[in-house]
């Protein structure tokens, strides 16, 4: 029993974590904005040889490098998917989205999801903790009982 928790924790640890996306290949910025505002397109790519973004939110612009490009959001409300390639003839990137909004009045109930899309840790940083965490539990419920001394 004393090298079956170790040993279960090691193999937890050496599994790879299932593949992420990535999510972050394409950033609008903000992601939620008004009828018309300017909102920033930059894309996570190496190269930026023919790179574009396109959009019903915006049509479709050219991205010149990693410093993206400003564009201004669709005069309609609604929620758009941002599609992007680094190239013409490269895969497509993870798509964003961008929500055009009505404007509505300041100091309203803030009744958003606010911090909790903030991601404060990577999610496979967020699964070793919570192993470890059931290992140590594991580790206190299992570990062998030493008989009390009598006085």
């Amino acid at each position: 029993m004393r090298f079956v928790i170790p040993a279960l924790v090691a193999v937890l640890l050496a599994v790879p974590a299932p593949a992420m996306a990535a999510g972050d290949d394409i950033t609008v910025s903000p992601e939620r904005a008004g009828p018309g505002d300017t909102v920033r397109i930059t894309l996570a790519c190496t190269v930026f040889t023919g790179a574009f973004a396109e959009s019903a939110a915006f049509g479709k612009v050219a991205i010149p490098g990693e410093q993206g490009a400003t564009v201004r959001a669709a005069p309609n409300p609604g929620r758009y998917a941002v599609h992007a390639r680094c190239a013409r003839d490269a895969n497509p990137l993870n798509d964003a989205w961008l929500t055009v909004e009505n404007a509505y009045p300041a100091g309203g109930a803030g009744t958003g999801g606010g911090a909790m899309f903030t991601r404060a840790v990577s999610p496979v940083v967020s699964i070793a903790l919570g192993v470890l965490a059931v290992a140590g539990m594991l580790l206190l419920v299992l570990r062998p009982r030493r008989p009390r001394s009598r006085r």
